[in-house]
């Protein structure tokens, strides 16, 4: 998880807190608007509607003899009614008839019979338009007093309820947060725990003596586990690497022992002609032809057959000479430097080796070791065909390149015509210390070193059981495959 998109709970809580309050608040103020106000003023207009049929009766009476004193006595009676400030007497044409007020109230012009408007000048009321009869209305003038009143106490009881709320909400959350608090810390130490350079630590807070405490005293008695196992893990690595370091040795050993025998190959047929070149001289001087120029041609002779065997000398050092950087380099010319490693003693053993070879490939890794790689297939190949003891001892190795998932990678494949090996140790060839040759002649390292060395240039080394062609004919044996990018 990416530490700079962490939200921690308390942080939610927040979040939570802040939506809740706004959410009240809401609903507090739709309330009031949608349900309280409009139950207010519906009180109101029931209470204007109930006063006006009260004067209604009277005031039509007093109308139908035009005894307009007598409908302002009617009037009057507003005197004993709370809340009624003026009564007006209209016409259909809005003519005002007659008028009694008991506070000073222009006559409005507007009419809307049977509804209420507010008017919050000069005093706050309601105008109510009633209608008498099809020649007169009524014009009730209710004061908006005790309704404004009304109002402001229902705002301030929401405005105290939302802080209520909001204390309560904010003293929970606070709580929450401590309570959180200390797997928040124990949240960070995890997330900042180092398991390159594990070290032993006491988690803070573990002194509570509820779940928090349990929860951290676990995560503590795990955190112990871990750094033992942990530490188990890298004393077994530890081992791994030496065992791996010493099984290295080894299989340098074996081939260099291998490499003796080869040398021992490549020098049979030069030094039998440095003793052809001795036995010369003494040939020569019997005959009479012991000459200078005889001398000057033997002897050239001989420093070029020691030149050769002095080379054979350093291709083997460098052979064995670790390289200690990475480079670029070609496999055609390091297949072809292990090649030559073994080539006389595939030779001097009847074997064919058959080479069909890219010449442009390059990779990246150390080239040494791949040609460690390719002379233990080979060395492995001729060792079988010695085995088997078959009519034709044949190998072929070859290289190209490959495209998978559009990405270039290089196969060498190495084939042998020794029949293959058995399905029920095929598994087991890369095994370390698995040989299937007799005691002491082999230590079953050098397959097992060479898939390590392929896999760490990111490649794969494989083995199967496969047919090949070689002009026209057809042989069985092992087949090697790698496979590395390039």
């Amino acid at each position: 998880m990416n530490k700079n998109r962490f939200f921690s709970i308390g942080n939610k809580i927040s979040v939570i807190v802040i939506i809740l309050f706004v959410v009240i608040i809401t609903l507090f103020y739709l309330y009031n608007n949608f349900i309280t106000y409009p139950t207010l003023q519906e009180e109101k207009v029931n209470r204007i509607k109930e006063i006006a049929s009260f004067f209604r009766d009277d005031t039509l009476i007093m109308l139908s003899f035009e005894d307009l004193e007598g409908v302002t006595d009617v009037l009057k009676k507003i005197d004993s009614i709370e809340n009624i400030l003026k009564m007006d007497i209209k016409d259909r044409n809005n003519r005002l008839i007659t008028t009694y007020s008991k506070i000073d109230i222009e006559s409005t012009k507007s009419r809307f019979l049977n509804e209420i408007k507010l008017i919050n000048k000069p005093t706050p009321h309601f105008l109510y338009f009633y209608n008498l009869d099809k020649n007169y209305y009524m014009v009730i003038y209710y004061s908006a007093k005790s309704y404004l009143e009304t109002i402001n106490d229902y705002q301030k009881f929401t405005i105290l309820i939302s802080l209520l709320i909001l204390i309560i909400i904010s003293i929970f959350s606070i709580l929450i947060r401590r309570l959180l608090s200390p797997f928040t810390k124990l949240a960070n130490t995890i997330y900042n725990l180092n398991f390159d350079n594990f070290k032993s630590f006491k988690l803070e807070n573990s002194y509570f003596n509820d779940e928090r405490g349990l929860i951290i005293n676990s995560i503590q008695n795990m955190l112990d586990k871990i750094e033992s196992t942990l530490n188990r893990v890298k004393n077994e690595i530890e081992k791994n690497r030496q065992k791996d370091k010493l099984m290295f040795q080894q299989a340098r050993l074996a081939q260099m022992g291998e490499m003796i025998g080869n040398i021992a190959h490549q020098w049979r047929q030069p030094l039998n002609e440095i003793g052809l070149v001795i036995q010369s001289f003494e040939l020569a001087y019997f005959k009479g032809k012991l000459n200078e120029k005889f001398i000057e041609d033997r002897v050239a002779e001989g420093d070029e057959l020691i030149e050769n065997m002095s080379n054979t000398i350093d291709d083997f050092r460098n052979f064995f000479s670790p390289n200690k950087e990475k480079h670029n380099f070609k496999l055609n010319k390091a297949i072809k430097k292990s090649i030559q490693m073994i080539k006389a003693s595939l030779i001097n053993n009847n074997i064919t080796l058959i080479e069909c070879l890219d010449n442009d490939i390059k990779t990246f890794g150390y080239e040494n070791e791949f040609e460690q790689v390719i002379l233990n297939i080979l060395s492995n190949a001729k060792d079988i065909l010695l085995e088997k003891n078959t009519l034709e001892k044949v190998i072929l190795i070859q290289s190209k390149v490959e495209l998978s998932n559009d990405l270039k990678y290089a196969l060498i494949e190495v084939y042998d015509s020794g029949n293959g090996i058995k399905e029920e140790i095929m598994d087991r060839v890369f095994e370390p210390y698995f040989t299937t040759k007799e005691e002491g002649k082999g230590t079953g390292i050098g397959l097992y070193m060479s898939k390590n060395i392929i896999e760490n240039m990111h490649g794969k080394l494989s083995i199967l059981n496969r047919e090949f062609k070689i002009n026209k004919k057809v042989y069985f044996g092992a087949y090697f495959s790698i496979k590395i990018p390039i």
